[in-house]
């Protein structure tokens, strides 16, 4: 995500020509702290780091305090007495935001980026149309969660399927999306979308909210990041789409969030160490897939045409992504180019839902599911 931001300050002008964005860019509003220093304050509250007095006009003085109280604590402090993030992580996941991400400093990120991605005028005076991107993601990108779940003993996965923890999930992922207090009926489609069809329990299928989160916090603002550009820049799109060995009674599949890395690089010595969700991320059908990927990214950074190896050791061109045909292509042992990543779902954020916005506005009082009433 920090090299999406980079990309688009106007400190970065002319220092390169590529851009790799892996797996989060800036355009996702839940990784852009607009008011830092809300999370300053209770954060050096939390490590007993806020001055007792605030005396106006001594901002400054009051900041310098702050800041060397906490260069003082060792890390381990700073990270075990601060939560991370608002609210209740298992209900809004990825959407809560938090501190520990970069903010609109009107320096080094003018404006939202959003609003960056929109003026034409400050993409090209800031050399932002000067370079070539490949922005993508992974199949299950948001599979840390469910990582962090498989830390904590017995493995309380409920925190993520249980349906009212799932619904406040649904109104963080449309206010992530949209401005504004979403409509009855925008959630309802949502959770009828990702929730349904539901397990003999009540409870929601895992995959399900993997697939809401991957959406809300990974590949939509990626689209949008490279829908963006990619009528006036050079934009290649790839999904991360190989599907490791799992445990017998897993209950998500894919490959999680930053997983792509063990194949991108060298082979760990250990590769279970916090991989403890997968059976064997080596396997002998994995074995194509370091030379796939790394031939495709380093393809991108030597031609200005990129390419990668068929199934049949045939080079194949890599096509631009468009808005007309979207293509994109499929990072797996048997890579492709296909069109319209993950269509239905993301036509559902991208064209139907801002329709049954206009239609419906966001205030509505129309009924809905018990979650939404």
């Amino acid at each position: 995500m920090s090299v999406s931001a980079l990309a688009l300050s106007p400190l970065a002008r002319g220092l390169f020509q590529k851009v790799i964005i892996q797996s989060g860019v800036a355009s996702s509003k839940t990784l852009i702290v607009q008011n830092p220093e809300t999370y300053l304050y209770r954060w050096a509250d939390q490590v007993g780091c806020k001055p007792r007095f605030y005396f106006p006009g001594a901002t400054r003085l009051y900041h310098e305090n702050i800041r060397d109280c906490l260069m003082r604590l060792d890390a381990s402090k700073l990270t075990a007495e601060a939560r991370l993030s608002d609210g209740d992580f298992f209900a809004t996941g990825l959407f809560a935001g938090g501190f520990l991400s970069p903010t609109v400093d009107g320096e080094v990120l003018p404006r939202m980026p959003r609003a960056l991605l929109s003026d034409e005028n400050y993409l090209r005076q800031n050399g932002v149309l000067d370079r070539s991107y490949v922005i993508g993601v992974t199949n299950n990108d948001a599979g840390l969660m469910a990582d962090i779940i498989s830390f904590i003993p017995g493995r309380p996965y409920f925190l993520l399927t249980d349906p009212s923890r799932v619904a406040e999930r649904v109104k963080a992922a449309a206010k992530t999306q949209f401005e504004g207090e979403p409509s009855k009926e925008m959630l309802n489609v949502i959770d009828f979308v990702y929730t349904y069809p539901r397990n003999p329990d009540g409870s929601i299928p895992l995959q399900n909210v993997m697939d809401l989160t991957l959406d809300g916090a990974f590949l939509l603002p990626s689209l949008v990041f490279a829908r963006a550009l990619a009528d006036k820049a050079p934009v290649y799109f790839y999904l991360f789409d190989h599907y490791p060995q799992l445990k017998s009674n897993s209950l998500f599949k894919g490959t999680s969030h930053a997983m792509d890395n063990i194949y991108l690089f060298d082979r760990p010595e250990d590769p279970s160490i916090n991989l403890s969700f997968y059976a064997n991320v080596f396997t002998a059908e994995s074995e194509p897939i370091p030379a796939v990927y790394r031939s495709v990214l380093t393809s991108f950074a030597k031609n200005d045409a990129p390419t990668f190896t068929t199934a049949s050791s045939t080079s194949a061109a890599w096509p631009r992504y468009d808005s007309r045909r979207k293509a994109y292509l499929a990072i797996s042992t048997e890579p492709e180019v296909r069109t319209g990543v993950y269509a239905q779902r993301v036509s559902l954020w991208l064209d139907f839902l801002p329709k049954l916005a206009r239609t419906s506005g966001f205030f509505s009082t129309g009924s809905g599911r018990a979650a939404y009433d």
